[in-house]
Order: structure tokens, then C-alpha cells, then sequence
């Protein structure tokens, strides 16, 4: 009853947030309340099945050819796909795409000298120059809310009928929105709170009925680069104090999980994982290299309008 309680409370404080932060009237904000109280327990999240209904192979987006099937399947059973590259060439347009212009800069909860950090960005500064700054000025982490309709390349790999195919099936509607992200985390010594604002505690996501996200690395990631972690099969079925919209240590995670269920992804450039990030999951501090990923985000609806661009793909993408 008392994690019941706690949920009830959370889930009331973060939907009257949203209703703020939108503007909302009444209705919307049982809207959103009804997707964080109710939509946070697995078995009525997960009552919306997934289907597997596609014979598309793609061969050109990544190093190896992939059926949307076999990248379903494991999806389903597990929470997350990890064995694709994108190949160089796409990878290189799709850098060259991220460009501050195109994007919304924001910060997760306090940064020393953000002020600073966002009077020095220029409306044509690329990745490599946004990360540079970032490392100059001292800032963790860096959100980047990406305008898909500015971003050509970027729009055109999430609507991919690759990425559009397996959305369709994995929510089992047609009814989805698509956002983009650019995600930079740095080395450096920051606290507990940051790591917690930074999404480098164990958490779940929450922002529509159901969702897909596609993390794509746009650098090496080793383990010193802080990489992605995911708790598999934490999409359906979680310890029901892990229910609660909250931050949890690695420790607590350990001590709840087998810890052959908890995966680190290490790769490439390029490496892609499609995830369902309503299974606990966390980015790790960097310790001497920073990561920089793309992140394309599917849901069912509008959702919990946690973003303030979004594109619906056409129904002929099906």
C-alpha cells in the first residue's frame, strides 16, 4: 500500500507539471495522469500486444541486411534489439545534419555555468562544436531537441519504412508520432543529483501509452565512455517498487535483477539499439570520453507532449 500511495502521489505531481508546462485544461490533465499512474503498471501497459506482420528486409540502412520480423520477435521477448550498424555513410550525413539551428537546447535540472554555455552557441554550430563547448564551459549533459522538419537526413531515416514498419507493429496501431533527440554526456566529477538530472540512475520512461526509442551512437562507446544499460525484460515484468517514476542505484537494481539480465551496450559509431525504455534502463557517467547518440522516439498518440516537435508518419509508410 505504501509504494501504491508513493505512486499515486508521484504520478499526481508530475501530471499537474505537465498541465503547467502545456497549459492544459482539466481534461488533459486526466489525459496525462491516466498514462502515469495507470499505464506505469506492466499488465495494462503491455494489454496493447505487439504484433509481427511484416516481410521488409532492409538492406541498405545498416552494415547487414535485417528482416523487421527477427528484429520484432527479440524486441517482444527481451526489450531491445542491438545488432545493427549504420553504415558509414549514413552516419556521416546524419552528424552533419545536428546542427544547433535545427534544434531546442535544454538543460536536466541545474548546471554551473549554463548561462555562459548557451550565450556561446551559434546557429551553425555542428555536433563536434557543440561538444567542445560543452567540455569548455564544464556541462555534463546537453539535450538537444531536434526539429525533424529542418533535418532532412534525420527525418528521412525515422521514417524509414525499416523504422516506420517496426513501430507499427511493436505499438500495433497506426496512430504514432516521431521525435528526435541528441543526447552528450562528458567526463566529469558531478554529483548524485546531477547523475539522477543527467538520467544516469536507473529509471523507466513514461511518456506515452506505449513507445519505442532507437539509440543511435555517434561516437565509440567503450565502457569509459558511458555506456547505454538496459534491465532485460524489465518492459514486462518489474519488482513492484520499481513501478514508481523515480531514480534507482545500481546497487538497488543488482540486489532486484539476475545480473546476466542487466546489458551494457558497447559498439561503434553507428551502433543502433531499438529499445523499449519502459524497462528500467540508464545512461553511465563517462569517466574519460563523452558520448554523443541519437535518439529517435516512437509512440502511440501524442502521448504525455513531453516534446515540442513531432511529425506523424503517412499511412502509405505502412
Amino acid at each position: 500500500m505504501k509504494i501504491l500511495i508513493e505512486h499515486f502521489i508521484t504520478s499526481l505531481k508530475s501530471s499537474l507539471g505537465i498541465r503547467r508546462q502545456n497549459k492544459g485544461n482539466i481534461i488533459f490533465f486526466f489525459k496525462i495522469w491516466i498514462i502515469r499512474f495507470f499505464f506505469a503498471f506492466p499488465k495494462i501497459r503491455n494489454f496493447n500486444k505487439a504484433k509481427i506482420d511484416s516481410r521488409i528486409i532492409e538492406k541498405k540502412l545498416f552494415q547487414k541486411e535485417i528482416s523487421v520480423k527477427n528484429v520484432l520477435k527479440k524486441i517482444i521477448k527481451k526489450g531491445y534489439f542491438s545488432e545493427l550498424i549504420l553504415n558509414r555513410k549514413n552516419l556521416k550525413y546524419i552528424k552533419t545534419n545536428i546542427i544547433y539551428k535545427n534544434t531546442i537546447f535544454a538543460l536536466k535540472g541545474y548546471k554551473k555555468n549554463s548561462k555562459q554555455f548557451s550565450k556561446s552557441l551559434k546557429p551553425n554550430d555542428n555536433l563536434n562544436s557543440i561538444i567542445v563547448k560543452s567540455k569548455k564551459f564544464k556541462i555534463s549533459h546537453i539535450g538537444l531537441e531536434i526539429n525533424l522538419n529542418k533535418t532532412e537526413i534525420i527525418k528521412k531515416l525515422a521514417c524509414s519504412n525499416f523504422f516506420i514498419e517496426i513501430a507499427k507493429n511493436y505499438l500495433n496501431t497506426n496512430n504514432i508520432t516521431i521525435s528526435g533527440q541528441c543526447y552528450i554526456s562528458n567526463p566529469m566529477k558531478i554529483s548524485n543529483q546531477e547523475k539522477k538530472d543527467n538520467a544516469q540512475f536507473y529509471h523507466h520512461d513514461l511518456e506515452f501509452k506505449k513507445f519505442l526509442k532507437v539509440f543511435i551512437y555517434l561516437n565509440d562507446v567503450d565502457k569509459h565512455s558511458g555506456p547505454h544499460s538496459f534491465v532485460e525484460k524489465s518492459h514486462k515484468f518489474k519488482k513492484y517498487k520499481h513501478i514508481i517514476s523515480k531514480r534507482f542505484t545500481t546497487n538497488q537494481i543488482q540486489k532486484s535483477y539476475k545480473l546476466y539480465n542487466i546489458k551494457k551496450f558497447l559498439g561503434p559509431e553507428g551502433k543502433v539499439i531499438l529499445e523499449d525504455t519502459f524497462g528500467l534502463h540508464k545512461g553511465d557517467v563517462p569517466t574519460n570520453k563523452t558520448r554523443a547518440m541519437l535518439i529517435l522516439i516512437y509512440g502511440l498518440g501524442e502521448g504525455t507532449k513531453d516534446y515540442n516537435f513531432f511529425i506523424r508518419p503517412q499511412n502509405k509508410n505502412i
